[in-house]
């Protein structure tokens, strides 16, 4: 009994000194994938997490599948499984309620429905670079699931920092994207909104821009492969109207900055 109490402490110090992951998977018309993108998630070699999936209503069974991945893997205790009654068509809109049902504190990392993370090490390796308060947020590197190929991401020069000049550098700070509950909080909700209601696509660009804003040196890049996008998936954004999505990406730079926080 004594070495059961003892290792019970132990876990409990050690969760306690890592980070919290709060992993949002925002997911629609996911059925070929959904199983493949919770099982990268699940097998991660860190326990201090858990994982919020939102069923944007789906049409095929997707919703049917992840309830029955969830229960044959027995991870009922780490998920949140949220399926809305009309389809929003929005995934930033699904996001932003589960992120400010967090803790200031959570680290939260966004893996889309359709996508998944490179290796069972990916949380473990995100605690270490939380370990450092001075980081509020991260961008990085990925690779295309079916061609292999490295994903366009660099790191965001010292220059652009200093200047706050986000929005006008060329490349877009990409996946694995993480974040402090708290820096997300802090984007106006008006800034997420197109003609008053959230992006339907970019909108990505509509949150990162604003904690890189906020965030200046406090934004660290990773050039580690940390996430697998999925290039072959017929519903992806630039897939359905290229036309809006540049629209979009166009008008998001177009908006006031944020001022950094120090």
């Amino acid at each position: 009994m004594k070495k059961i109490l003892i290792l019970l402490l132990f876990v409990y110090i050690n969760l306690l000194a890592s980070q919290h992951f709060v992993i949002v998977v925002a997911s629609y018309n996911n059925k070929d994938f959904c199983e493949w993108n919770l099982q990268t998630i699940y097998e991660q070699d860190y326990d201090n997490y858990e994982v919020r999936y939102v069923d944007d209503c789906s049409t095929d069974g997707t919703d049917i599948l992840v309830n029955d991945i969830i229960t044959k893997r027995n991870q009922w205790h780490r998920t949140k499984f949220i399926r809305n009654e009309k389809r929003y068509g929005s995934h930033v809109r699904n996001q932003y309620y589960q992120i400010h049902d967090c803790k200031d504190d959570d680290v939260i990392v966004i893996v889309d429905g359709d996508d998944g993370l490179a290796h069972p090490g990916v949380l473990k390796y995100l605690d270490n670079i939380y370990s450092n308060p001075n980081i509020w947020m991260t961008y990085g590197q990925f690779i295309e699931k079916n061609s292999g190929n490295l994903g366009y991401n660099v790191r965001i020069s010292r220059g652009v920092i200093l200047k706050n000049d986000f929005r006008s550098f060329g490349s877009m700070p990409t996946h694995l994207r993480t974040f402090k509950a708290w820096l997300f909080k802090k984007i106006k909700k008006k800034d997420l909104l197109y003609e008053g209601d959230f992006y339907k696509m970019t909108g990505d660009m509509s949150f990162m821009l604003p904690m890189l804003e906020m965030a200046g040196k406090h934004s660290k890049f990773i050039s580690e492969v940390l996430y697998i996008y999925n290039d072959n998936n017929p519903i992806s954004d630039h897939r359905v109207d290229w036309d809006l999505q540049k629209k979009l990406n166009k008008h998001i730079r177009s908006l006031p900055k944020y001022r950094p926080l120090n």
